[in-house]
């Protein structure tokens, strides 16, 4: 599918100057697909990852629940119970860096002052304390190939901002995955925890680890699109969404 030189900047830009629906999603900072204004709600774009997180997190399986449940804060939002159930898994498994950082968002992200006192001290307490062993996430391709099509297929209807969404749940769904791209020098523009990106090449191959998440996105040939020079450990030219 292709598409002409230019036209996404333009959509993009149309979509930076509309506020996202208040009952949809809760936004701070300025990643385009936290406040992008979508078709179908928030809910509806994330709501097949409900029932695999859920039964994750009762199997205690932190490996697949914590990028299910990154996926779902993509779509619902850092202030959604989500972000919430989100932060505590991280500090279940023992991950108090991660837990801090995603405590501090949720503080960030939500009004009542209570609840942000103890979602900072929270992060406060856990950011004094070590990690213990490094978990290893799961990498979820199959979800990530799912949510890459759907994506494609919102792309392909014009609906520019759910394709943005999935999108970007479709790169927190595989986080473990690495490329020589995500060492290759580029500035941090956010604040963002690091995420894993992934090509839509040959069944999602190639892959970024450690980079910002992008606030546009320049889909061509059905693929994301961004400058970059450097090459994919798959040794294919890298169409990473974080990579440039």
């Amino acid at each position: 599918m292709g598409v002409p030189k230019g036209t996404t900047a333009l959509v993009v830009a149309a979509f930076i100057g509309r506020a996202a629906p208040a009952d949809e999603v809760r936004t701070i900072g300025t990643d385009l697909y936290q406040t992008v204004p979508t078709q179908k709600t928030r809910a509806q774009l994330s709501d097949s990852l409900v029932a695999p997180a859920t039964k994750a997190v009762k199997a205690n399986d932190f490996a697949h629940a914590i990028p299910l449940y990154q996926a779902l804060v993509v779509a619902r939002g850092p202030g959604s119970p989500e972000a919430k159930e989100l932060a505590a898994l991280w500090a279940a498994a023992g991950q108090n860096e991660d837990a801090a950082a995603a405590w501090t968002s949720f503080a960030a992200a939500i009004d009542d002052p209570a609840a942000r006192d103890r979602a900072t001290a929270e992060a406060k307490r856990l950011a004094a304390t070590p990690d213990s062993d490094k978990l290893s996430l799961a990498d979820l391709v199959a979800d990530a190939r799912r949510l890459f099509t759907l994506g494609r297929a919102a792309f392909a209807a014009k609906q520019y901002g759910d394709a943005l969404v999935y999108y970007h749940m479709a790169t927190r769904s595989r986080p473990t995955s690495r490329a020589s791209c995500a060492s290759s020098g580029r500035p941090t523009t956010s604040s963002a925890p690091p995420i894993a990106s992934t090509s839509s090449t040959a069944g999602i191959s190639c892959s970024v680890r450690s980079a910002p998440m992008p606030t546009s996105f320049e889909p061509s040939s059905a693929r994301i699109r961004r400058p970059c020079s450097a090459r994919c450990s798959c040794r294919r030219p890298c169409r990473a969404p974080s990579c440039g």
